[in-house]
């Protein structure tokens, strides 16, 4: 707002980054009316961040908005390096998919996403069944905040069709190490993950130091935290 009349302040008030311009002293029905649209795009661009950066069937991170928020998370790590990746997918879910139809199958990915919301962290789905919390957490706290999850998804319950399923998840978990990247994080914990898919399901899988090769089988220093395989 200016009482000036130069028409190139105007221009350059607006790229510069201000939303309006408007001389002064106002007129009060035009000020509230300009008020009134700043609050109609102000609105319309939050939107358009949330539907951007939001899942739209969870309700949380999309893959790309998850790691753009890591990336934030990691560079923040470097003062403080406590900070561990959990990685998890549900088990069998095509077999959900297939048996109940895709309906049940989204209402299972939707419960099982609300359980992340839980942990103290960053939580975003990566694609189909699989989702990634990031948390400010050594190993073994990221394996206790992993058991709650996999305790709190064991005991939901559907019913499709007149019966109860019930469902469970896989867990890899990986700490960050000196160099580490965002993807070089998550590609240990998918490794691990695997080794916790290969043994049997509805497992935890600690991950200290991979060897890893582009078939991700082969990896060094695996702890397996005690859960009950399905």
């Amino acid at each position: 707002m200016s009482s000036t009349d130069d028409y190139y302040l105007a221009i350059a008030a607006l790229d510069n980054g201000a939303d309006d311009f408007i001389h002064k002293p106002p007129i009060p029905d035009e000020l509230r009316a300009r008020l009134r649209l700043a609050d109609r795009v102000t609105s319309m661009k939050q939107q358009l961040i949330q539907y951007a950066t939001t899942d739209s069937l969870t309700g949380i991170l999309n893959r790309r908005a998850f790691f753009d928020s890591a990336v934030e998370m990691l560079l923040e790590a470097q003062s403080d390096p406590v900070l561990s990746a959990i990685l998890f997918d549900i088990d069998r879910f095509k077999q959900i998919n297939d048996r109940y139809g895709h309906d049940m199958g989204d209402r299972v990915l939707a419960a099982v996403a609300g359980e992340t919301k839980m942990a103290n962290g960053i939580a975003g789905r990566l694609g189909g069944e699989e989702f990634c919390v990031l948390v400010k957490a050594s190993l073994a706290d990221a394996s206790d905040c992993a058991g709650e999850m996999q305790m709190r998804i064991r005991a939901l319950h559907f019913k499709p069709d007149n019966s109860e399923i019930s469902v469970t998840c896989s867990f890899g978990i990986a700490k960050r190490e000196q160099g580490d990247t965002i993807d070089s994080l998550i590609r240990r914990a998918d490794v691990a993950m695997y080794q916790a898919k290969r043994s049997g399901l509805d497992r935890i899988v600690l991950s200290d130091s991979f060897a890893l090769t582009d078939s991700q089988e082969e990896w060094r220093g695996v702890a397996r935290v005690g859960t009950r395989p399905l």
